[in-house]
């Protein structure tokens, strides 16, 4: 479990490392150590202490609850005093509490007697977070039978910590599940969900999200916090691997947010048009690790019609970005200006045959600039959803490194019978990918989207609600695509791969080339430096 400091303790720490703090006053030290302790990220409490002026610590607290609801919050506070003793705020149970709010029911088992140390089972379901599983139990006990309470865990604790064995003054060192189902059933089923079948990975990893949602600034983004909790907006996220000509791996991302009557974008009116702001987070994980973050504010500028319109929009939040070859999770978050939120996140697939991508429409454009879903010219429009409503939608997957002469086949089943096939013959040896136009039945019903490459097969279900009467072709669900640009160091970075691709490939001009482009763009560049050295120094 993360640390609680008493007030100052934190202050000292950073003090210690090397911070250069100007005194708090009294109503902020209060604040940051009695009111915020557990719902404030460590970027923004170092960035608080940082501050040098009362003022200026003033307006940040308004910024940190311009992003929270600040009255559910006090009220959590309140709570957790009054439920968990005196000082209930500092408690672990007062920290999950102020982080996940109520739970759906808390069950006290002191009426176990004897037979039981202090215990509490926590129920927890719909809990908006990205982290965190649809329902889930959490298991509070006093250690030993005394002292505060604290987050079970199976790593370090057993079965036998929780039973009384009855000779007074020792401890069941024996105890299962069997002895804890005679004294509470529900109880007995929460332990087996935290320890499945001995092995725990999955509880471990749910307990070690609640342990990390103090600091969930580090997952999935700066200023999103508890409004993540709070505020969640229905979102859905697709990720995918693409090669470029050179075999250099881009991930494509993209986060939807469906808008709609119950969707409230903070909206400020500026000499005749209405802006509103959202702040982007990205990052790529391995697997205990993150390697890359980005940030992004994206600003959308519109008329009062353009506006109107958007309520009935999805917005496409979308990005590429050069994959290293260690990342293994990629994760995004979209917050409003008001805190709504939402976060995607998936593993990096780097199967030779790609997971088919479904996508609104495919088409050949002439662009110059480096769009997301961009291959080749062919810009692929992405559908993340599981459910999709209309008559023709399209698919594509990308073979990595394709063998002359295999043959490639799609395969579309609805509701179990095979719809159509589709099969082709690849040429060449460098990333391809291959698409296909799949017709949908106006009744709907549930389709399997399979490519089949060799001895590969990669296959992707879709739940389709058929055709309304009023429906007019694909573009009749309006999406508004948001793509972030690359900036010039992650541009330089992607031009180093692949001039380090073309450069194992024999290929030295077209590598030497490359090179030279990454260092104008960042002559910071140290690995294109040294790549292009080496090439010329290979050539003298």
């Amino acid at each position: 479990m993360s640390a609680c400091y008493p007030p100052g303790v934190t202050v000292l720490i950073l003090a210690l490392l090397g911070f250069q703090l100007s005194p708090l006053s009294e109503r902020h030290r209060v604040w940051l150590a009695e009111e915020v302790h557990f719902v404030i990220s460590s970027e923004e409490r170092r960035n608080f202490l940082a501050l040098e002026t009362d003022t200026a610590r003033d307006r940040f607290v308004e910024a940190f609850w311009a992003l929270r609801d600040r009255a559910d919050h006090a009220a959590r506070l309140s709570a957790s005093d009054r439920l968990f003793g005196v000082r209930g705020r500092y408690s672990a149970r007062g920290r999950v509490f102020q982080l996940l709010g109520p739970p759906t029911f808390r069950e006290d088992y002191t009426h176990a007697g004897a037979r039981l140390v202090p215990t509490e089972l926590w129920h927890y379901t719909g809990v908006v977070q990205s982290q965190l599983p649809d329902a889930f139990y959490l298991v509070f006990f006093k250690p030993g039978g005394t002292g505060p309470y604290r987050l079970w865990h199976p790593e370090s604790d057993s079965v036998a910590d929780l039973v009384v064995a009855p000779d007074p003054g020792r401890w069941q060192l024996g105890a299962s599940n069997a002895e804890v189902d005679a004294i509470d059933a529900e109880l007995a089923l929460a332990l087996r969900e935290l320890v499945p079948g001995g092995g725990r990975a999955q509880s471990v990893s749910l307990l070690a999200n609640v342990d990390a949602l103090h600091d969930i600034v580090r997952r999935v983004g700066a200023r999103i916090e508890t409004s993540v909790s709070l505020r969640r907006l229905k979102a859905h996220f697709v990720a995918r691997v693409f090669h470029d000509d050179a075999g250099v791996p881009e991930i494509h991302y993209a986060l939807e947010l469906e808008l709609g009557e119950n969707v409230h974008l903070p909206w400020r009116r500026e000499d005749g048009r209405w802006h509103t702001r959202f702040a982007l987070t990205g990052r790529l994980i391995d697997s205990t690790r993150e390697i890359e973050r980005w940030e992004d504010t994206i600003e959308l500028d519109v008329t009062d019609v353009e506006r109107d319109a958007l309520r009935s929009t999805t917005l496409s939040f979308q990005g590429r970005r050069f994959l290293p070859a260690e990342a293994h999770r990629i994760e995004l978050a979209v917050v409003t200006e008001n805190g709504s939120s939402a976060v995607g996140e998936t593993v990096v697939d780097r199967s030779l045959l790609a997971l088919p991508l479904l996508a609104r429409r495919i088409q050949k454009v002439e662009a110059t600039s480096r769009l997301p879903f961009l291959v080749g010219n062919r810009l692929v429009v992405p559908w993340p959803a599981a459910v999709f409503r209309g008559l023709v939608l399209f698919a594509a997957t990308e073979i990595a490194a394709p063998a002359p002469g295999t043959p490639f086949v799609w395969e579309i089943r609805r509701n179990g019978e095979l719809e159509f096939t589709e099969q082709r013959i690849l040429h060449g040896r460098n990333p391809t990918l291959v698409t296909t136009e799949i017709p949908l039945s106006a009744s709907g019903g549930r389709y399997l989207v399979r490519a089949l490459y060799g001895d590969r097969s990669r296959a992707i279900e879709l739940e389709v609600g058929g055709a309304s009467a009023g429906w007019s072709g694909i573009d009749a669900a309006s999406v508004r695509v948001l793509a972030r640009e690359s900036t010039p160091s992650e541009e330089s970075r992607y031009r180093w791969a692949r001039g380090r691709a073309f450069l194992g490939r024999g290929l030295g001009a077209r590598a030497l080339r490359e090179l030279e482009t990454a260092l104008a763009l960042d002559p910071n560049n140290v690995a294109a430096a040294e790549a292009m050295e080496r090439i010329r120094s290979a050539a003298r």
